[in-house]
């Protein structure tokens, strides 16, 4: 670890600016790609988190290559949250969505009563300002913190080792899968929960699956295979049993 944060220091400085040919070049300028080899040097989940909250680059490279990148459960309380997490953020932007079309709708109807206005009479005018109110706030605007889909970086998926597999219901599994549309592994070693419609449910929302390990799985009868057989056009390995 020593050997990797001394070459580590040798790469990026420890402050956020560097000193270039007399200019003074923004660490947030590096290409993605450099930022990703240099966070590889980086063993503690601490220190990456740390990292994140830098600057925007450093922030989008740190959850998508490393923090949201593999997903690895062990215990039921973790995953519950995790997919609570996406479903808040779902809702969140669906919410956010209705308040923005709400606000096109308020600027419109103001916009319909000053040209009223200009073409009616002081008295009508006052009318049609009665109308044409404010438009009402949607209900319990109680939002989560983040919008972003942070779902969409998640790759990789493995429940083979979590606890309480049978907590985990189909409804769970298929209110996720729209969430994490660009995973490619998945690993449901005897979940025994994993029933034909929750592989209807992956395949559809998940069209860039690679992996599917789903020995184990005893819910799940030739149906599954009908469903992986046409959806997974770029499936290379997959474990049924």
């Amino acid at each position: 670890m020593e050997d990797k944060i001394s070459t580590l220091d040798n790469v990026l400085p420890c402050t956020t600016m560097k000193e270039t040919n007399g200019n003074v070049l923004p660490s947030s300028s590096l290409p993605p790609e450099i930022l990703v080899n240099i966070f590889g040097f980086l063993c503690s989940v601490t220190d990456l988190l740390s990292c994140a909250q830098v600057n925007q680059a450093w922030h989008h490279v740190i959850t998508a290559f490393y923090i949201w990148h593999t997903t690895k459960f062990k215990n039921y309380e973790t995953f519950s949250r995790f997919h609570e997490i996406l479903q808040m953020i779902s809702k969140t932007r669906r919410k956010r969505a209705l308040e923005n079309w709400d606000k096109l709708i308020a600027a419109y109807l103001s916009s319909v009563a000053e040209t009223s206005k200009s073409e009616t009479s002081d008295d009508d005018v006052g009318e049609g300002d009665e109308t044409v109110g404010s438009p009402t706030p949607l209900a319990n605007q109680t939002y989560f913190h983040s919008t972003r889909y942070y779902g969409h970086f998640v790759i990789k998926l493995d429940l083979s080792k979590i606890h309480k597999k049978a907590n985990i219901t189909e409804k769970m599994f298929c209110d996720l899968f729209p969430n994490i549309p660009n995973l490619e592994n998945v690993n449901f070693y005897n979940c025994y929960t994993v029933t034909d419609e929750v592989i209807k449910n992956l395949t559809e929302s998940c069209h860039r699956l690679r992996k599917l390990k789903l020995f184990g799985c005893t819910s799940l009868s030739n149906k599954s295979l009908d469903y992986i057989g046409m959806h997974c056009t770029e499936l290379t390995f997959l474990n049924m049993g």
